[in-house]
């Protein structure tokens, strides 16, 4: 009986071990983007988001007009609204992450695979 039960422990760890982890970590980038996409629910105004999003980002909303700023937020809310992701995956490659974000429309229905792509910058994504 102790040798079964040895025998069996000692096969359960080699199965732990052996077996590829059936879960994923938030990678940065991804944590990043949820933190993006709330603030867009969140914002305000346009300039909420720049703690979100790129240097070169930021000058080209800079030299918008106050209008093109409001319907720039509004066409990101009702992007984030209609939308409900399904999965989410991250490749980087340096200072660079691209995501595939798998998302259902919500207003049609329908399945869409979205590419997001971000920068690291001062450490964060």
């Amino acid at each position: 009986m102790k040798i079964i039960t040895i025998n069996v422990l000692i096969f359960s760890l080699f199965l732990n071990f052996f077996t590829p982890i059936s879960y994923s970590e938030t990678h940065p980038a991804i944590s990043n983007y949820d933190k993006y996409l709330q603030a867009i629910n969140n914002a305000q105004t346009l300039d909420d988001l720049n703690p979100y999003i790129s240097k070169r980002k930021i000058e080209v909303y800079g030299v918008m007009t106050e209008n093109k700023k409001k319907s720039t937020l509004a066409f990101k809310k009702s992007i984030a609204k209609f939308t409900q992701r399904k999965d989410i995956k991250a490749e980087t490659v340096g200072g660079n992450a691209t995501l595939t974000v798998d998302i259902i429309d919500t207003s049609s229905n329908n399945p869409v695979a979205v590419i997001v792509n971000l920068v690291k910058e001062g450490g964060e994504w």
